[in-house]
């Protein structure tokens, strides 16, 4: 929701608010506005917290990338640096393996965030492929 200096002016999308993330960086502008403008930064900050709520699906080769909600019951993304912390590694290992797509993450805005369940998987994944060596 937009709020203008007489009410609500407008209403912003989820996928709206993705792509405002994804290609203009507003985490990086929202960061800036931190301490100057409080207000500003918490609306920036709630507006990526919207752009989080939808995630890309997997485009069909007639179509292009579809942006699908993901439902009220999914539990909050997680960022490369908390997942490195849960595990025990490096925050750069959790970077390549979103990047090589070991587990389901997101690029919003420069960042990458894990889907919990993806999470679970690669944890599981990992767990497995230790106990073949072994």
């Amino acid at each position: 929701m937009i709020a203008g200096k007489d009410g609500l002016v407008g209403v912003i999308s989820a996928e709206t608010a993705y792509y405002l993330e994804r290609y203009l960086n507003v985490s990086e502008l929202r960061v800036r506005a931190r301490g100057r403008n409080p207000r500003v930064a918490q609306e920036l900050l709630d507006l990526r917290e919207v752009a989080m709520s939808y995630r890309p699906s997997l485009p069909s080769p007639e179509t292009e990338t579809v942006f699908e909600p993901v439902g009220a019951e999914s539990e909050r993304w997680l960022t490369a640096a908390q997942v490195a912390d849960r595990m025990g590694i490096s925050e750069r290992r959790v970077t390549m393996a979103c990047r090589d797509e070991e587990v389901d993450a997101r690029k919003v805005g420069g960042r990458w965030f894990v889907s919990p369940q993806g999470l679970e998987d690669w944890v599981a994944a990992r767990a497995a492929r230790r106990e073949d060596v072994a």
